[in-house]
């Protein structure tokens, strides 16, 4: 059964599947306001199950490092990088000073990150089979 739905003020649709699996989705623009065009074409697009990312232990910068431990299920990590701020309204900026280590492949990760001063909060993002996913952590 098909589902129409108007997009957003900004032209983006969310699509939000009942279960795992492949749907035709298809798209048509609306002219000055009033006017359907024709329907697009319509690419299969394959839900998968959400990745599952936990975090384990939070350990604040010491002297001269912390860390964080986390595990993703539901997938195979392909990237990941350290997201931060000391200003949580400000937003996150990538924190290029991390280390990132493989405690069990494929299931549970450390970021190293250097003791910083002011206090930071942290977010983890990565992909995982083209999803992204994050995790945020704060010292406290």
């Amino acid at each position: 059964m098909p589902v129409i739905l108007p997009a957003a003020a900004d032209r983006t649709f969310v699509f939000n599947p009942p279960g795992t699996g492949t749907y035709a989705l298809s798209v048509r623009p609306l002219l000055f306001g009033d006017y359907a065009a024709d329907w697009g074409r319509h690419p299969p697009v394959t839900a998968v199950q959400a990745a599952v990312v936990q975090l384990l232990s939070f350990q604040p910068g010491g002297l001269n490092e912390g860390w964080l431990d986390f595990s993703v299920g539901n997938g195979v990590l392909s990237n990941f990088d350290l997201w931060s701020t000391t200003n949580l309204p400000a937003g996150f900026s990538p924190d290029t000073n991390a280390a990132f280590q493989a405690l069990v492949p494929g299931s549970q990760y450390r970021a190293v990150i250097p003791a910083t001063d002011p206090a930071r909060f942290y977010q983890i993002r990565g992909s995982l089979n083209a999803e992204s996913w994050n995790v945020t952590a704060s010292p406290g």
